[in-house]
């Protein structure tokens, strides 16, 4: 028997990457900050620390610029993004990383292989050579003939997608249709941003922390 289902985006996405948008200004702010204040240091008294953290916080400065691009460039409406999946079907609207919206829709008779990307919630549907009927359209533009197609599960709770992976894999086998699809299910996982925001902070203490280190076994 095959399964109808239906999953509406998460509307706080769009909040959550606006105030991680507002994260990485302030700590580009932060590390521009002690860039200029190392440089005034140096200029004052020469020490390579200084000149180490001159280079350091400038580099950190444009990694959190550019992450901040990035993520204003990805802040979409989502009020209408879903993906359905029917016995015949995949249908999907989404936000694309390009800041446009897409519109797939992928039959199953069509489709040659489902493959994931093990380390972001992220399904790839590649269609046979046949393919004919499936479409896709960005910003309702129609693309004519195309051969992979991407559904993007970063803007759904997790959990939400994962029964759509689930759905779509069930639905392929009862169709009997010949497509490849993973062996193992996905063992996707909550990303946070912890460890992003302290990993620069942590390569600026490094020469500090070994200079004292060295300092005290020397």
């Amino acid at each position: 028997m095959n399964s109808n289902l239906q999953i509406f985006a998460n509307m706080d996405k769009s909040f959550e990457d606006l105030q991680r948008v507002k994260r990485y200004r302030i700590f580009a702010a932060i590390y521009a900050s002690l860039c200029i204040i190392s440089a005034a240091a140096a200029s004052l008294y020469f020490n390579w620390l200084f000149v180490y953290c001159v280079i350091a916080s400038a580099l950190i400065a444009v990694f959190y610029i550019d992450q901040s691009k990035k993520t204003d460039k990805a802040v979409l409406d989502l009020v209408d993004c879903n993906i359905t999946v029917d016995d015949q079907l995949i249908s999907v609207y989404q936000a694309a990383k390009t800041g446009k919206y897409e519109t797939l829709n992928l039959y199953y008779d069509e489709i040659e292989e489902i493959t994931i990307r093990r380390t972001a919630p992220v399904i790839y549907v590649r269609l046979n050579e046949n393919a004919e009927h499936s479409t896709y359209f960005i910003d309702g533009n129609n693309l004519g003939l195309f051969s992979v197609a991407e559904i993007d599960g970063s803007n759904y709770f997790l959990d939400d997608f994962r029964q759509i992976y689930k759905t779509i894999i069930r639905n392929i086998h009862n169709s009997e249709s010949d497509v490849t699809v993973p062996s193992e299910e996905p063992k996707w996982k909550e990303k946070h941003d912890t460890l992003r925001m302290l990993i620069p902070a942590l390569i600026l203490l490094i020469p500090p922390i070994a200079l004292a280190i060295l300092g005290v076994l020397l």
